[in-house]
């Protein structure tokens, strides 16, 4: 009853959304995305449902084309200082808003100056860091005048502090959007967050943002103000974010027209004689959390790392999941090329016989925690009798001393529950697709080690909170960069990152990166930046899981656009 009720709301939110338009309608498409965005502000659009709805209404300086290249968007040429750090746009003519008014020189120089503004919190501020001032002023709120972005007329000028070739790649995605500053102010504090409070610069523009609690829709219709060089086939595109319903069986009975789904549903969809288009989207990686005694030595996570057999691991993935060799997805770019290939990462070998020095190891950790819980007891043993005392005397009751051991902290693979809590679990996503393949890590290590590992599937917010906080022993999580960019997925191991989630604490590898920043970036630097976050064993690259696209027959040309694989509804197609 409750689907059926479900799928007649779909009908009628279609009927509501594209049957009274006051627009000229060839075809319009459906199409059924798992999440409900938040915001459509571009400066903090991160989700996929997000960034689906950015990347179809806005358009940057430079944009991506197809093959995942970058080209001109907003900006008809630009050129290059000799020494490669000062970039000078010219806009194209005639550029408008949604809305009807002038799309500026100002505007762009706006929305980029917010993508770097601490209060913006903006998911890929780091990405602008080559920008000059750009750190400076998200980090120390340094005065705006020392950043290196202005405008003048029609062009846009972008300073500097060294060279990078990837910015053009920055430059096309979603942060660097442009925003119109009055729009912006006269939202209040809420831009992105309605229809009323978005305007659009590219291609579709936002007709209808529907947030029924049952039924999130959203409709974006051509725009007939844009002016840029993309031809756009449908006259409007239905969003809906309601991810209760069977898709495949929706679109099979001619419910629904296209909708995006994990890869592991591929069979079911090609059964049912869906059209498919599959993409690698996500890269997923453990950690082992070095708070953790049992790990709080690069010896011990290489031995657990070694003891991983990725035969075993291989043989669990679902449909569109390939192994990863490095912890860079395959689909991220780094000067318009991917950087994989550029730039190829191994993996911590399997080795049969690391096995063998898991015990030796073991015991000088036990030991060393051993006598940080002897030195906890005594603490806790002198404060008692100095509290006994101060009773005796008269005396105000002294503080008492702060507990140094977490209880995460106590993890560790024996049994000694008079000392040690023991709670060996790997934390992952409640997923078909990776729930498996923690199951075959804990094998491993049982295998190797004879102890018992236990796996723990959550909730993506649960897991998300669980590995911020620092509370697991090992976890497989899905870690992305928010413009899908290698540089900027580097730079978030950070330790001063607001993209660290797993909370990984290297010195050495903060001061590399800090070395890229001032000094410029290289493949061969950002090789190495990957190296040495594998070879630290505390980040151990698994597999890459694939997304796709899914349509009824009468539906095509729906796709995905490398690198950061936003879907791009501008060539679909509807023959009915």
């Amino acid at each position: 009853m409750k689907r059926a009720l479900s799928l007649i709301l779909i009908l009628c939110l279609v009927f509501l959304l594209t049957g009274c338009s006051d627009e000229p309608e060839e075809y319009s498409v459906t199409f059924a995305i798992d999440g409900i965005p938040k915001t459509l502000d571009p400066q903090i659009a991160s989700s996929d449902s997000e960034l689906a709805v950015v990347y179809n209404t806005c358009e940057g300086l430079m944009r991506f084309s197809p093959d995942g290249t970058v080209v001109y968007g907003a900006a008809k040429t630009h050129s290059v200082s000799s020494d490669g750090l000062v970039y000078t746009f010219t806009l194209k003519e005639g550029l408008k808003w949604s809305d009807g008014q002038e799309l500026s020189a100002k505007d762009f120089a706006f929305g980029l100056t917010r993508a770097v503004l601490p209060e913006t919190n903006c998911p890929a501020v780091e990405s602008f860091y080559a920008v000059k001032g750009a750190k400076d002023v998200f980090q120390n709120g340094a005065d705006l005048s020392t950043l290196g972005i202005s405008y003048s007329g029609n062009t846009v000028t972008i300073t500097l502090l060294y060279p990078d070739e990837d910015i053009l790649h920055t430059l096309a995605c979603s942060a660097a959007m442009p925003c119109r500053e009055d729009f912006f102010i006269n939202s209040k504090g809420k831009y992105g967050l309605s229809d009323e409070l978005f305007i659009s610069s590219g291609p579709f523009y936002v007709k209808k943002w529907s947030q029924d609690t049952e039924s999130v829709s959203l409709r974006i219709s051509k725009s007939p103000e844009y002016v840029g060089d993309i031809e756009v086939k449908p006259a409007s595109v239905v969003m809906f974010f309601n991810n209760q319903n069977d898709h495949i069986t929706e679109m099979s009975e001619g419910q629904m027209g296209s909708a995006y789904m994990p890869a592991s549903l591929y069979e079911n969809a090609v059964k049912k004689d869906l059209n498919t288009t599959v993409r690698q989207s996500e890269s997923f990686i453990l950690s082992l959390n070095n708070a953790a005694p049992i790990f709080s030595t690069q010896k011990m996570r290489e031995i657990f790392a070694k003891s991983i057999d990725r035969s075993v691991i291989s043989s669990k993935l679902s449909y569109g999941s390939v192994m990863n060799n490095g912890i860079v997805p395959p689909s991220y770019m780094l000067n318009s090329k991917s950087y994989s290939d550029i730039s190829p990462c191994s993996p911590i070998g399997y080795d049969a016989t690391a096995a063998d020095e898991y015990l030796d190891e073991l015991s000088v950790i036990k030991d060393t925690l051993q006598a940080r819980l002897d030195a906890e007891k005594k603490a806790e043993d002198d404060y008692l009798e100095a509290v006994k005392k101060a009773h005796e005397d008269k005396k105000p009751i002294p503080e008492k001393p702060k507990k140094e051991i977490t209880p995460y902290s106590l993890y560790a693979p024996w049994d000694s529950k008079d000392t040690v809590e023991t709670d060996l679990s790997i934390i992952c996503l409640d997923s078909p697709y990776v729930t498996p393949v923690a199951l075959a890590v804990a094998s491993c290590w049982e295998k190797a080690f004879g102890i018992t590992v236990s796996v723990k599937p959550l909730s993506k917010n649960e897991l998300t909170s669980a590995a911020k906080q620092g509370n697991y022993f090992a976890a497989i999580l899905s870690y992305e960069s928010p413009d899908c960019n290698a540089k900027s997925f580097l730079y978030s191991f950070t330790s001063y990152s607001n993209q660290n989630h797993i909370k990984y604490l290297n010195e050495e590898y903060d001061n590399f990166i800090r070395s890229l920043q001032t000094d410029g970036v290289t493949p061969d630097k950002l090789n190495q930046a990957e190296n040495m976050l594998v070879s630290s064993a505390s980040v151990i690259p698994l597999f890459s899981a694939s997304h796709m696209v899914a349509s009824m027959p009468n539906i095509s040309n729906i796709s995905f656009v490398t690198p950061n694989g936003y879907i791009d509804f501008t060539q679909a197609l509807n023959s009915d």
